[in-house]
């Protein structure tokens, strides 16, 4: 298979080199593609190799990570318009791709919706992966029925697959006809809470804040707001962020974030996929930072929705200082119940991963057997 998962963020990435590691229990193997040199750092980081398709298309977020809607769609014309760049890409990827069963669009890079358009040799292979969320604000950027959001429905109608992650039934009222529905793939710790608290310097009796930040934050206060906030009260931090790596006790990269996320007393991240799902499979209590990420947005309420008000707390970035943020970050914690009795989720995680590969070998099954 090749899997070409835009670097936009590290969720995409995440699932493609989780899904090759499981994939080749089974004889697969999973050519990994991404649209940034980051991006394929990150997943070099997990000792998988990864190809970069080009750095020509991607989203752009200012240091919180609100959306600049204006230079993303400018963008996005400017890739589908000039000559060269999409076509050039798709052509890249039509070579890459021969003899390959599936190629998968992790999620929405615009030259696997053009190939889905048009009777090209990879549109009856294609698979399009992405959230429920992430498909509504894609299909909703120039408006919901105009014809941009027509194009996308066109695409993925035409495909051979849509896989489409959400965490909760009532979110997936409007799924794309025939998608295949599934929860969201994460990895299973390894090592077991106590062993992870103990390396990372948790002391006895000590609390553990896990905080992880997307590439696209790269403002210092509001990593000053986090820090005063927790050490101030106690934690120590595990601090992951790459557009932050440079500040002391902050890290580019963690490949067993998983494991510190699953042994934190409280965990920071952004509203994305991923980082909801680790907190909800593993009862983590969650500060969900709010920015102006439509899809982001929409998964805080899946983040809410049925949970007791102590495991989840929601906090708006805006545009002011480190003190009046830390004062939110601190209501925030304050209002959390961080002893709660969690589950062991090992075998939750592992029949989700489950799931997936048996879709996966499925549609790579049914896309031989018919290639049209």
């Amino acid at each position: 298979m090749l899997w070409l998962a835009v670097a936009d963020g590290r969720g995409h990435l995440m699932r493609a080199q989780l899904m090759r590691q499981l994939l080749a229990d089974h004889g697969v193997d999973v050519d990994v593609v991404t649209t940034a040199r980051a991006g394929a750092a990150f997943v070099a980081s997990f000792g998988a190799p990864c190809a970069v398709l080009s750095r020509d298309f991607g989203i752009h977020f200012d240091g919180r990570q609100h959306l600049r809607r204006a230079r993303t769609a400018a963008g996005l014309v400017g890739y589908l318009a000039a000559p060269g760049r999409c076509r050039a890409d798709l052509r890249w990827l039509e070579r890459r791709a021969a003899g390959a069963a599936l190629v998968v669009n992790d999620s929405f890079h615009p030259a696997l919706l053009v190939a889905g358009l048009g009777d090209g040799p990879l549109r009856g292979r294609l698979v399009h992966v992405h959230g429920t969320t992430l498909r509504r604000a894609v299909q909703g950027f120039w408006g919901e029925r105009g014809p941009y959001a027509r194009a996308v429905a066109r695409a993925l109608a035409r495909a051979h697959a849509c896989v489409e992650h959400a965490f909760d039934a009532g979110l997936a009222d409007d799924a794309t006809p025939g998608a295949i529905r599934l929860p969201p793939v994460i990895a299973a710790p390894a090592r077991g809470p106590a062993q992870v608290r103990a390396a990372l310097g948790v002391p006895p009796g000590g609390r553990l804040a896990t905080v992880y930040l997307n590439p696209y934050f790269t403002d210092g206060a509001l990593a000053a707001a986090l820090e005063t906030t927790l050490r101030g009260r106690g934690f120590t931090v595990h601090a992951v962020g790459e557009g932050l790596a440079a500040r002391p006790g902050w890290r580019a990269r963690d490949p067993a974030l998983v494991e510190a996320v699953a042994a934190a007393d409280v965990f920071v991240s952004a509203a994305g996929m991923a980082s909801l799902g680790q907190a909800r499979t593993f009862g983590v209590p969650m500060i969900a930072l709010a920015t102006a990420q439509p899809e982001q947005r929409a998964n805080l309420a899946a983040l809410t929705a049925g949970a007791p008000r102590a495991t989840a707390a929601v906090v708006a970035v805006g545009g002011d200082g480190p003190d009046a943020l830390a004062g939110r970050l601190a209501a925030a914690l304050a209002g959390l119940d961080l002893d709660r009795p969690r589950l062991d989720p090992r075998l939750a995680v592992r029949r989700v991963q489950a799931r997936w590969v048996e879709t996966f070998l499925h549609l790579a099954h049914t896309a031989r057997k018919d290639p049209a």
